[in-house]
């Protein structure tokens, strides 16, 4: 990765963490404007993202995911975006500790790149290629969030069955919204990654065709 793609990430997960911090204080004792402050610099931390990832691109002239600590950033920020398009949809300010900290984690170990620029995976060549690294981070961003909510879902369950009713500033979802989005996300995952299998498997016949022709 470029210099200035390693600062703007680093930057990133520096607005990340405070984001991650906040949100399980908030999780700990529910306060809306505590978990505001959280969203809004999570919010910052995920536009920076974005134009670390931007810029990268532009320097290389090419899709950014061309070793390992390249496509975990693109991984993160992917997340990123579906937690925020998630809490956008439903107010579920509780996945926020389960999703925040994986996008930090991710953040600081693209930022990592310039320490050990050895694990090359290989240049992002064509159109099949870029789709492919594309629709399997947001295959896994789909199935992350299904397990995150899942875990939820499953700590709701158990206080329904203990008859524990939810207290009026409880900030995880109802049971049906919670199997909602678990269903959704499950299915925009699977969705994702038949559509990653498709382009690796054309990928696959060009490149053969490629040698066939050397």
């Amino acid at each position: 990765m470029q210099d200035s793609s390693i600062l703007w990430l680093r930057v990133a997960a520096i607005l990340y963490f405070p984001g991650l911090i906040v949100a399980l204080l908030s999780f700990i004792r529910h306060h809306p404007g505590r978990f505001r402050a959280a969203l809004v610099s999570f919010l910052m931390g995920t536009t920076i993202h974005l134009v670390a990832i931007v810029e990268e691109s532009l320097e290389v002239g090419s899709f950014p995911a061309n070793n390992f600590f390249e496509a975990i950033s693109l991984l993160g920020l992917v997340l990123a975006i579906v937690f925020l398009i998630c809490h956008w949809l439903y107010r579920f300010e509780s996945l926020a500790v389960l999703i925040m900290p994986l996008v930090f984690l991710m953040a600081l170990t693209g930022s990592a790149a310039g320490s050990n620029p050895s694990w090359q995976l290989g240049t992002m060549r064509n159109i099949w290629l870029t789709t492919h690294v594309v629709f399997i981070m947001l295959g896994y961003a789909g199935l992350l969030v299904t397990a995150a909510v899942s875990v939820f879902y499953l700590w709701r369950e158990r206080q329904l069955k203990q008859k524990q009713l939810p207290s009026a500033g409880d900030a995880v979802p109802p049971l049906m919204t919670l199997d909602l989005i678990v269903a959704r996300s499950l299915a925009w995952g699977f969705l994702a990654l038949t559509v990653n299998l498709v382009a690796g498997d054309h990928l696959g016949v060009e490149r053969k065709r490629h040698q066939m022709d050397l």
